[in-house]
This record gives structure tokens, sequence and C-alpha cells, in this order.
């Protein structure tokens, strides 16, 4: 006849709670292994910024005479969806009557709307004090404008304004322009 040892009861403890961790550690793995979560699609809607330029009297003068004040009125504004800054640049290209440009050069002193824009201080450029928001427009760029040269006979002054805009978020304005924007001033970023 065989003779069985007696387990120690510590043993045997031992031994239960091992299978017992081993098969609710194996349960666990099954689980997180074979269970799926259901695809979630994700939607961004991307900003967009989109201004045009607005000049109701044209951008086309005669001036006849030295120092001649010419009334511009420029204004720019956002059809899109995101906050955006702006700036203009006033271009003044003196064109002959067939509309081709001379080459000539004049020289146009501008008064500028500073309540709400701001020069780059070397005249090229003026800020929007702001951000332009999505439907609406700005304020007039400059108050006039005076031709301090003269315009040769049978050329007239153009005053083109260029505007462009980037979205006030992500430091646009310092990558693109060089420029940046707090507390209603515009400053060098370079």
């Amino acid at each position: 006849m065989k003779r069985f040892h007696k387990v120690s009861p510590k043993i045997l403890l031992i031994c239960v709670l091992s299978v017992a961790v081993v098969s609710v550690t194996a349960g666990v793995a099954l689980a997180y292994f074979t269970t799926a979560t259901p695809a979630v699609k994700n939607q961004f809607t991307r900003g967009v910024v989109d201004i045009s330029i607005d000049e109701p009297n044209g951008s086309s003068y005669t001036a006849g005479s030295l120092d001649q004040k010419v009334i511009k009125v420029v204004n720019v504004k956002h059809d899109r969806s995101v906050p955006a800054y702006v700036r203009v640049r006033l271009v003044p290209i003196l064109r002959r009557t067939n509309g081709d440009g001379s080459g000539d050069p004049v020289t146009v002193t501008y008064r500028v709307n500073d309540t709400f824009w701001q020069t780059d201080g070397q005249n090229e450029y003026y800020y929007y004090k702001g951000a332009l928001s999505p439907g609406k427009s700005t304020e007039k760029v400059i108050n006039g404008a005076t031709v301090t040269s003269v315009i040769p006979a049978g050329e007239y002054l153009e005053i083109q304004a260029i505007a462009d805009a980037v979205q006030t978020t992500g430091g646009a304005a310092k990558e693109a322009w060089h420029m940046q924007y707090s507390n209603g001033t515009w400053t060098n970023a370079s």
C-alpha cells in the first residue's frame, strides 16, 4: 500500500493562489487583446483667411499741381472663418493714358489713420491694430494723401492698395511678416 505524504497547508495555499493568479492574468490578457473599440472619425475644420480690398473712390487720380491732396479710402474686408491680422501696402504708380506704367518716380505722403493702423516704421506697410473678425471690415487705412512730386503731362497717379492677412494664432504674423502684435502695438519680431 502506498503511502501519501501529507501536504503542508502552506504549500497547498501557495499552489492554489498561484493557479488563481495565472488564471486571472490569462483572463485579463485575453480580454485586453480581444476587446475592440469602435473607430472614431475625427473631424478637423481648417480656418480660412480671405480678405478683399474696398476702394469706394477708385485708385486713379489726376494730379494737376504739386502738393495736390487726394482722398484715398481703403478698407479691408474679411469674409471667412477665423480672425485675421491684416496689413496693407500702398504703392504709388505713374501711368500713361494708355494704362502702361511710365516708370517715372513719384512721391506721395500719406496721412495714416493711426487710431486703427500702425506703420512699420519704414512706411512700407500699414498694420491694422487688432484682429479682424470674420464678416467685418477695417477702418480706413489713411485719411488722405498728398502728391509731393510733379506729375508729367499725359500721366496720372494710381495708388494701388495691396493687402494680405494671416490667422491670429500659431505665430503666423511672426513667421510670415517678422512682426508680432501685443497690447495694441505691432513690433518687429526679428
